[in-house]
């Protein structure tokens, strides 16, 4: 009796002070970066977030101009556009994403690589076709998760190289139709807005004045025309205070942004700067400039008589 009493009180004691113990396990690193080795990162099944609110076009939108890259859009007011140190891409941040660290974001750069047959990124999703500013490319997405961010994916033959566009779908957020929506007001030009740019861009906003400065008034010739119509080519125009945008502070030389659909008086030129046709115009009180052409030859300005 004394024998199984002490059995029990022994095997009674064991359990508590096992009960007692820390318990101590390893959680199993299931999200590994890519290393020298060749090693492929550990990867789930595609995770698409949740759809971020989408901004749409409208004359409070800021610029953005790279000269180096021959790059201009439009973006939304609440988001960063952060140029690259290189002047060779730039990102643009949604409200609370954190440049510093991996964070959703849309990334355009170009890549001193070979525009090829086969996408830059291994992948087994669908791979489609797609022109932005009348140059053909290829648009596709990751078809494994890997940290810190699922993405998407476009590839433009640019330069001799490749313009590559880089945009979060997941796991938080899906920035893909917000990139729809920028891709509207994109404009390119292979040879470069401006071949004597060296400098980077300065972002600013693009503010739209309430006094007009003056101008010298052209005289009109009989077979000039005296108004134009913005086009539906484009989303606006920008109204300037000098002809040409070569190397110009946007809060200076920007006075307003003209939508498409918009009337414009003509009150003289046409004047030569940056390879483009800019015109003395009016528009709501606001005297400046306007080319009657982008830089990639999209029409801005439908002359009427």
């Amino acid at each position: 009796m004394k024998t199984y009493l002490f059995f029990a009180m022994t095997l009674v004691f064991s359990i508590v002070i096992t009960s007692c113990r820390p318990v101590t396990t390893e959680s199993p690193n299931m999200f590994e970066y890519p290393t020298a080795s060749g090693l492929t990162p550990a990867s789930l099944d595609v995770i698409v977030g949740n759809e971020e609110p989408m901004i749409t076009i409208d004359n409070n939108w800021y610029s953005y101009q790279n000269d180096e890259l021959g790059i201009f859009l439009y973006y939304p007011p609440s988001w960063q556009a952060i140029t690259s140190n290189d002047v060779s891409g730039v990102g643009l941040y949604p409200p609370e994403s954190d440049p510093s660290v991996p964070t959703p974001m849309i990334k355009i750069e170009w890549l001193d690589v070979s525009y090829s047959d086969q996408p830059l990124i291994n992948t087994e999703s669908s791979i489609n076709s797609i022109e932005i500013s009348g140059i053909l490319g290829r648009q596709y997405q990751d078809s494994k998760f890997v940290v810190p961010t699922q993405s998407q994916y476009i590839e433009l033959p640019y330069r001799n190289g490749i313009l590559f566009f880089i945009t979060t779908i997941g796991p938080s957020v899906y920035l893909g139709s917000q990139l729809d929506e920028i891709l509207k007001t994109l404009t390119l030009n292979e040879s470069g807005l401006s071949s004597a740019a060296t400098e980077a861009p300065v972002i600013t906003e693009a503010p739209i004045a309430t006094e007009a400065p003056a101008a010298t008034e052209a005289p009109v010739n009989a077979s000039q025309p005296t108004q134009a119509q913005i086009s539906n080519e484009i989303y606006f125009a920008a109204l300037r205070k000098t002809p040409g945008y070569s190397n110009k502070n946007n809060d200076i030389d920007l006075l307003a942004n003209v939508p498409a659909g918009a009337t414009v008086q003509i009150l003289g030129g046409p004047e030569q700067a940056d390879g483009l046709n800019w015109w003395n115009v009016s528009w709501n009180g606001i005297t400046g400039w306007m080319a009657d052409h982008t830089g990639s030859g999209k029409t801005i300005m439908i002359f009427l008589q």
